[in-house]
Formats: C-alpha cells, structure tokens, sequence
C-alpha cells in the first residue's frame, strides 16, 4: 500500500487528519465467473488493439504506477500487461464489503454513505488515501 499512498486531503476528507500508512490486515476476492470471461475476453481485444497499433501508454501518477506494479505482481508474471491494466480502490467498511461478496454489487446502494457527486456508480481511486477518505470502520476498528 506504501506504493499508493499520497498525502493530498481533499474536501471529502472532511478535515480528518491523513493516516501516516495504511497495512492491508486481510484480501478477499470476488468473482463471477461469467463477467470474469466476459473482463478476460475483453482484456485480451485491448492487450492486441494496443499491440497492433505499437502504442505505449505510460502511466504517469505514481499512485497508479503502484496499483499497476501490484497488478504483474499478482497477475502478469509470466506475460507482462499488454491491456495495461491496474487495480483501483475503493473506501467502504467491513460489513459492507462483506454484504458485496456474498451478494453482488448492488448499484442501487452506490453511494449510500458518502453521496455521489458524479451521479450514480462505483467510486475508485488510485490513491489509498483517497479511498481512506470513504472508509468507515466496523466496531473492531477495521476498515474497508
């Protein structure tokens, strides 16, 4: 996480204080195989569209040259990221990130908690800190 943390408070930080780090205490995953096949298939039209018109996009922030350092760590070990991919993140609390595995994501909760300046969707940052600014604890003090 050290790798996507930026100290820059916006104003939905609200005036709370910037946590110094963050440490991921536990990962869960979750999948549905038929949009996974669907992201996969997709995934690999970008890797050959980028391929075949020999373009390089460089990602600049070192935020997201994080997340994607992250992404061939975990996915791209043997094959590189030719779809130039990178995992964002996205602030919640426990219970709710858990109501997410078990049940889907249900678009009409999409900002519940915190609002939705944009409109209805999934709010994803490349920056911990940004994401933190959504965060909520549960009754134990862990954050989603």
């Amino acid at each position: 996480m050290d790798g996507t943390y930026k100290a820059v408070a916006t104003r939905d930080r609200g005036g709370k204080p910037i946590a110094s780090r963050f440490v991921v205490v536990q990962a869960l995953r979750s999948e549905n195989p038929v949009l996974w096949d669907r992201y996969a298939g997709r995934r690999e039209q970008v890797a050959v569209q980028l391929s075949s018109r020999g373009e390089d996009f460089p990602i600049t922030p070192s935020t997201l040259s994080a997340s994607l350092g992250l992404a061939l760590r975990c996915l791209h070990e043997e094959h590189g990221n030719p779809s130039n991919e990178a995992y964002l993140l996205h602030g919640s609390n426990p219970t709710s990130a858990l109501s997410i595995l078990r049940t889907s994501f249900k678009m009409g909760l999409a900002g519940r908690n915190a609002g939705s300046m944009f409109g209805p969707g999934v709010y994803l940052a490349e920056s911990s800190v940004k994401a933190d600014e959504y965060a909520q604890d549960d009754t134990n003090g862990s954050y989603a």
